[in-house]
C-alpha cells in the first residue's frame, strides 16, 4: 500500500499465516497499486518520495478482519495485455502452494485506451498491428479478448472474477497529469509536435473551457483515462460472462472531484470506500446464497435418507 512494495513470496507467507480466511486477489494498473502524479513526476523535486499517501481499495478491503488475505497485485502502467499474462503467472504460482483466491478483482482500461503510437502487442510481442488501430496501447477488440481470457483464467483456477470499471475524473484538464508540475503539459506539446494528436489535445482543451468535460475527456488521448468504447466493452463482457461489475461512476460528481481523485485518474479514500462497499455487497450476496444452498442441500439429503430407509423402527423388550 502506502509503504514499500512487498514481494509475492512475502504475500504467500502472510496468507499461510492467516489460513482459513478468504483470499482476494486485486489485479490492475496504478489505480489498484496506488499512484499520485503530484508525488511521482519526471520533474519531481524528490524522486525518492513515496508513490502515494492514501489508502487504495485493496488497503481498505484488507482493513476488514475478514479480508486480511487481500493481495494487491496492481502494477503501474499495465494494460490488459500484460495483465492477462500476469494473472496466469500469479494463479499458477499461488496454486503451487495450494493457495486459490476466492475472488479476483480485475481493473484495466485507463492505459489500454491511451495513445502510444504503437500497440503494446506490436511493441512487446512483435505481432501485426490491428487494422483499425488508432495508436492506442490496446485496441478495443483486443481489450475485449484480454478481459474475457482473464475471466476464464480466474474461473479455471476456482476463483470468482469481479470486473471493476475504472472511475473517470472528468474534472481534470486535458493533458495535465500533475497540478504541481503543470510545466509537463508544455513538454507534452513539444513531444507530440505538429501531429493529429496535438490537434486532438487542443480540441479537448477548447471543449474543457466550454464546460463539456465528458467530451473533452473523450477527445484527450494523452492522459490515461478509460474511453467510452472501452467502458461499453467492459459492460458487455460482464453480461456475456455473467461476471459481477463494480461501477461507481454515477456516485462521483463531474466537477469538484478533489475528494475522490488525487490526480487525473487515481482514486483516493472517498471513492475507494465506495468500491469496497460494492465488493462487500457481492460478498454478502454470495454468503447468503451459500447458506441457502447448504440448508436446502441438508434438507433434501435428510429427506432422501428417510425415503431409502423408511421411518425409525421401534424395538420392544
Amino acid at each position: 500500500g502506502r509503504e514499500d512494495f512487498v514481494s509475492l513470496e512475502q504475500e504467500i507467507q502472510r496468507v499461510k499465516r492467516n489460513s482459513g480466511l478468504p483470499i482476494i486477489l486485486c489485479l490492475g494498473d496504478s489505480l489498484t497499486s496506488g499512484w499520485n502524479s503530484d508525488k511521482v513526476s519526471r520533474n519531481s523535486d524528490n524522486p525518492s518520495s513515496a508513490l502515494f499517501s492514501y489508502s487504495t481499495y485493496p488497503d481498505l478491503i484488507r482493513e476488514d478482519v475478514r479480508f486480511h488475505n487481500t493481495i494487491n497485485a496492481g502494477v503501474p502502467g499495465y494494460t490488459t495485455l500484460q495483465g492477462e499474462m500476469y494473472l496466469k503467472k500469479l494463479l499458477r504460482r499461488l496454486a503451487k502452494d495450494k493457495i486459490r483466491p476466492n475472488y479476483v478483482i480485475i481493473s484495466f482500461g485507463n492505459n489500454d485506451s491511451t495513445y502510444n503510437e504503437i500497440e503494446d502487442k506490436v511493441r512487446f510481442e512483435d505481432k501485426i498491428e490491428s487494422e483499425d488501430s488508432m495508436g492506442e496501447r490496446v485496441g478495443v477488440v483486443d481489450y475485449r479478448r484480454n478481459l474475457e481470457r482473464m475471466v476464464e483464467t480466474s474461473v479455471d483456477y476456482g476463483s470468482k472474477p469481479i470486473l471493476l470499471m475504472p472511475p473517470v475524473n472528468y474534472w481534470c484538464e486535458p493533458g495535465v497529469r500533475s497540478q504541481k508540475y503543470r510545466e509537463e503539459f508544455s513538454e507534452t506539446l513539444k513531444e507530440i509536435g505538429d501531429t493529429p494528436l496535438a490537434k486532438e489535445l487542443f480540441d479537448a482543451c477548447e471543449l474543457y473551457r466550454k464546460g463539456e468535460y465528458k467530451e473533452a475527456c473523450e477527445t484527450d488521448r494523452t492522459l490515461p483515462r478509460i474511453k467510452r468504447d472501452y467502458k461499453r466493452v467492459l459492460v458487455e463482457v460482464a453480461r456475456k460472462t455473467k461476471t459481477p461489475l463494480i461501477d461507481i461512476q454515477s456516485r462521483i460528481p463531474i466537477t469538484n472531484t478533489e475528494e475522490y481523485f488525487c490526480d487525473y485518474c487515481h482514486t483516493i479514500e472517498k471513492a475507494n470506500k465506495i468500491i469496497v462497499d460494492e465488493f462487500k455487497k457481492i460478498w454478502n450476496r454470495d454468503v447468503c446464497r451459500r447458506k441457502k444452498f447448504n440448508f436446502f442441500n441438508y434438507f433434501f439429503k435428510r429427506k432422501k435418507i428417510r425415503k431409502n430407509y423408511g421411518p425409525p423402527i421401534e424395538i420392544y423388550p
